[in-house]
């Protein structure tokens, strides 16, 4: 059963993310004003990924725990999703970047040790930038056991929040192995999503005073450092709300590509990138904005082409990598 207001709040974090790899090399590519702009936008709207993440857990629980779904379904169903595209672009970058070693700017060497630190150290040794986040989600959901659990009372409920976080502020941030604080950070955001999808708090999400409040905290927020719990939970807060109410007034809202966010967000920023880059090379900086809406429509719509392609063409390893769900017809 498809949620409508879960569908158009995926399609906003689409454009979040879109905004976000477009303004990231602004510096490059723009004037100052446009710098400027982008720099405020990207302080604005930095409680994407915990949105992100925050998302997933809903999901986990709303399809998984809810169910009460064992493991064994987790690493059948959840995590080939993951690991699949995760192994894929991994290796076909590691490999472009063996065979044009002599024309990209940090070169890779070609063993074994290098293949391998790739997994071991997401963040140091990453070929695409936007990869950290399978690595992130994929050690969460193997979670899935412990959090579970959590949910059997109160108490071991409450203990798991502070625990959380106790994660998000405290621990080490450059604990580089598997990208842990990384991980560390996200899962209390990744943990909300599963709390908010149990106690279905989205049904407190249906008046005016609660978006009033959540506009509130998030101005307030902009005072204080960006990279804060307040400014997190309270840009989800709102991101929520407008969602609900946008699924009353404008039910098909992004619906042109709202249901293929995560192959958005695989191979997105690729075509978006690249003609920026493009741009770079023939244009100027005062045809950037120009190219960062191209950019934006490529980043967004060129996926979707090539994911209902693949659709329709029904080639399971091609779907598996692309991060499509393939159930095995009896």
């Amino acid at each position: 059963m498809q949620i409508n207001w879960l569908s158009i709040l995926r399609g906003w974090l689409v454009i979040l993310v879109i905004i976000y790899h477009g303004s990231s090399n602004v510096h490059i590519y723009s004037s100052d004003i446009l710098k400027d702009i982008f720099y405020q936008i990207n302080i604005f709207f930095s409680f994407r990924m915990a949105l992100f993440f925050f998302i997933s857990g809903f999901l986990l629980y709303y399809t998984k725990i809810q169910k009460n779904s064992s493991f064994g379904v987790i690493l059948k169903e959840r995590i080939p999703r993951i690991i699949y595209p995760y192994l894929f672009f991994t290796i076909v970058l590691f490999s472009l970047k063996i065979i044009f070693s002599a024309h990209v700017k940090n070169p890779i060497e070609f063993s074994f040790s290098s293949f391998f630190n790739i997994f071991l150290y997401p963040k140091i040794n990453f070929l695409w930038l936007w990869l950290w986040f399978l690595n992130a989600i994929l050690i969460l959901f193997l979670l899935y056991p412990i959090l579970k659990y959590s949910l059997k009372n109160k108490y071991s409920l409450l203990c798991t929040m502070l625990i959380c976080f106790g994660f998000n502020l405290f621990f080490p941030k450059n604990i580089h192995l598997l990208d842990l604080s990384t991980v560390a950070f996200y899962l209390l955001y990744f943990y909300s999503g599963i709390l908010f999808s149990k106690f279905n708090l989205q049904n407190y999400f249906k008046n005016k005073i609660t978006g009033l409040g959540f506009l509130i905290f998030f101005i307030l927020s902009l005072f204080f450092d960006y990279n804060n719990l307040l400014h997190f939970y309270s840009g989800i807060g709102l991101s929520i709300y407008l969602s609900i109410y946008l699924s009353e007034k404008l039910p098909n809202l992004f619906s042109s590509f709202r249901n293929y966010y995560y192959q958005i967000y695989l191979i997105g920023p690729f075509f978006q990138l690249e003609l920026l880059r493009l741009h770079f090379k023939i244009g100027n900086s005062n045809t950037y904005l120009i190219a960062f809406l191209l950019s934006a429509l490529i980043g967004i719509y060129i996926p979707v082409l090539i994911s209902k392609s693949l659709q329709k063409l029904k080639w399971p390893p091609l779907l598996k990598v692309m991060g499509f769900s393939v159930k095995k017809q009896r």
